[in-house]
């Protein structure tokens, strides 16, 4: 079977759901069929040669084509599975966010192929599809801290593997401990503990690196000693474990949980900062911070009360509490009347969302 790619003419409007897949010149996907298109998404797209992908010709007789159909029913493209607040907030600029999604994607498709590794990951995604998407994520989260950590070839491969198979052994959690609303109980917390146990156990026989098997058993210590399963300190931690760490608890915190609701990405942020040399690698935040836009001056914000500002002024020492002009009250009536706000000392306010666009 012969894949082709074709430029094809198209003004995505804002607010419409693509009729098909959208790919750049190199294959990359840049809009998922169904997926909606954002302000961000239209600015990036409009400006870019988009391509759809036809077939010229039959499947081969060499690959049965019921192989092509399984692979392509059995795992749907990246893009539905991902946080939706990485296309909506600008968090990450476009063509980096649409190169780490194409990474991952072409991984899970390679992946597919494998008949272990594809039987495990069908069954996650369909027997606890929160897992499975949060395991997508952090897989995406870690390719982009990785990036920034200069890992390349089989060693950036290595890593966003481990972090999509980091969560394979919740397949062993009883689902009444996953999806608890409520707090575990000790005895629940240590049999959820297990699970990185498990996972490596389940992994054993599908030929995984031995630095991938660490890494799935490590990503939940932490910096301080305090993690499970092993209590390693800092660097005894593998570099690759330490990424999935903050991946694994950035993206657990900008999710909808039972027993939590998301919060906005950059109160996420804030609270993993506060917790650089204790829980994480001050080195791995840095990474991450490198890759994601926290708050140019003049950049548009919408902050929790409803209000709508730019901003002014920001310290690379508080990244995420800038100061604040604000523009219009949360009805979108401008103010006669100057108004600042500074974030490092107003606790009651915090940045909702924004726009990586300039005013003035």
């Amino acid at each position: 079977m012969q894949f082709v790619l074709k430029p094809v003419y198209h003004r995505f409007e804002v607010g419409e759901f693509a009729s098909q897949d959208y790919f750049d010149s190199r294959g990359a996907l840049l809009l998922g069929k169904a997926q909606q298109v954002t302000p961000s998404l239209a600015s990036f797209l409009n400006c870019q040669t988009v391509n759809t992908l036809h077939c010229e010709c039959e499947f081969s007789n060499t690959i049965p084509s019921d192989l092509h159909a399984s692979t392509l029913l059995r795992f749907p493209r990246t893009v539905p599975w991902l946080q939706r607040v990485y296309f909506e907030t600008n968090l990450l600029k476009p063509e980096l966010l649409f190169e780490a999604v194409h990474y991952v994607d072409q991984l899970v498709a390679h992946l597919s192929l494998h008949p272990f590794i594809s039987s495990d990951l069908e069954f996650l995604q369909t027997s606890d599809k929160v897992t499975y998407k949060h395991s997508v994520n952090v897989a995406l989260i870690s390719y982009i801290i990785g990036k920034s950590m200069n890992f390349k070839g089989e060693k950036l491969r290595r890593l966003v593997l481990g972090a999509l198979m980091h969560d394979i052994g919740k397949l062993e959690i009883p689902n009444e401990i996953l999806n608890k609303p409520g707090a575990l109980t000790e005895e629940e917390y240590e049999i959820m503990q297990t699970h990185p146990a498990k996972g490596v156990a389940r992994s054993s026989d599908l030929l995984l690196p031995d630095s991938v098997l660490s890494a799935i058993l490590q990503h939940h210590e932490r910096w301080n000693g305090s993690g499970y399963p092993q209590g390693l300190v800092g660097q005894e931690i593998l570099l690759s474990a330490q990424i999935m760490a903050v991946a694994d608890v950035f993206d657990a915190l900008i999710t909808d949980r039972p027993y939590h609701a998301a919060i906005p990405p950059y109160h996420a942020l804030e609270i993993l900062l506060k917790s650089s040399g204790t829980e994480f690698s001050p080195e791995v935040l840095q990474a991450l911070l490198c890759m994601i836009q926290l708050y140019p001056a003049g950049s548009v914000v919408t902050l929790n009360s409803g209000e709508v500002g730019i901003v002014l002024r920001f310290s690379y020492r508080n990244l995420t509490q800038p100061k604040i002009q604000v523009l219009s009250d949360a009805f979108g009536n401008p103010l006669e009347t100057e108004r600042i706000i500074d974030l490092s000392e107003d606790s009651s306010h915090y940045i909702q969302s924004f726009q990586h666009r300039r005013v003035g």
